[in-house]
């Protein structure tokens, strides 16, 4: 069995609200600290989901912060998954937008001529 998809199946299935057991947690990864270090602070971030049902019910701060925890460690797996660098992933790489040089370049051009337009025909020019 592959512990990532099944980290990664376990993780969908308890943020769409069904209940996660700590037999299925431990039958996905029965030795959670063979995983890699992406793999494991999912399992972690699983876990604790897991064992605080009680306490998401009672407050929802906690409840979002959770939240937020295994879906950023979804979000991990599956770059993981998806081939990414475990070093970008760390980094937060994978999930940033990437604007190309050349677009920026571009960018840069059109506002410079822009600019020279608006100046060489008066457009700032306070009238007297």
């Amino acid at each position: 069995m592959n512990a990532r998809l099944a980290l990664i199946d376990l993780m969908k299935r308890a943020l769409a609200g069904n209940r996660i057991t700590n037999m299925e947690l431990s039958t996905v990864a029965p030795d959670p600290i063979a995983l890699d270090q992406i793999e494991k602070l999912a399992w972690q971030r699983l876990s604790q989901w897991v064992d605080d049902d009680d306490i998401r019910a009672k407050d929802q701060a906690y409840a979002d912060m959770q939240r937020r925890h295994v879906v950023e460690a979804l979000a991990d797996l599956e770059a993981l998954e998806a081939g990414y660098d475990p070093s970008k992933i760390a980094l937060g790489d994978h999930q940033a937008a990437h604007i190309p040089l050349l677009g920026c370049f571009a960018v840069v051009v059109v506002l410079a001529v822009l600019l020279y337009a608006m100046f060489a025909h008066g457009f700032f020019m306070h009238g007297d």
